[in-house]
């Protein structure tokens, strides 16, 4: 793995260009990773609060991702999502997989974060949920993971 850089001038021309090794980041692990919902009736539409703390830096427009238990549900247009650091879009893939674009200002080591979602369903069955997150470069590689264990009646 390498970076790239290229000067160009304003017609696009190349002016000059190099490339160099980039910083290698160890995946660590999300620290004190909670999920809390308004509701923990099986099947019932939330809110729900997902709590960390990141293991390394997440830099300028990485991502924190949210990948909810089988059978759980985000019903698109009706997610709603806030945190505790600047971000901007909200994508969903597959109704399973949350991903919450960071700011221009990423998020340092050892940040205590907070994403707030409206429009999340319950698993439809009782017992344990577990939800996967992490946290992603602006390429998408994943940077710090954990999982938060929830119960369902």
């Amino acid at each position: 793995d390498g970076v790239s850089v290229r000067t160009l001038s304003a017609a696009g021309d190349t002016l000059d260009e190099g490339w160099g090794a980039s910083a290698a980041v160890v995946a660590g692990l999300l620290a004190d990773v909670q999920a809390n919902a308004s509701s923990n009736v099986a099947g019932a539409l939330a809110t729900y609060t997902f709590t960390f703390t990141t293991a390394n830096e997440v830099r300028d427009f990485g991502m924190v991702r949210i990948q909810v238990p089988p059978g759980s549900l985000l019903y698109g247009a009706g997610v709603a999502c806030e945190t505790s650091v600047d971000s901007g879009n909200v994508t969903i893939t597959g109704n399973r997989t949350l991903t919450v674009v960071l700011s221009e200002n990423g998020v340092s080591a050892g940040a205590a974060v907070w994403v707030m979602c409206t429009g999340l369903a319950t698993q439809p069955w009782s017992g344990t949920a577990t939800y996967v997150v992490s946290t992603l470069s602006n390429a998408g590689a994943v940077i710090d993971s954990g999982y938060a264990v929830m119960a369902v009646e």
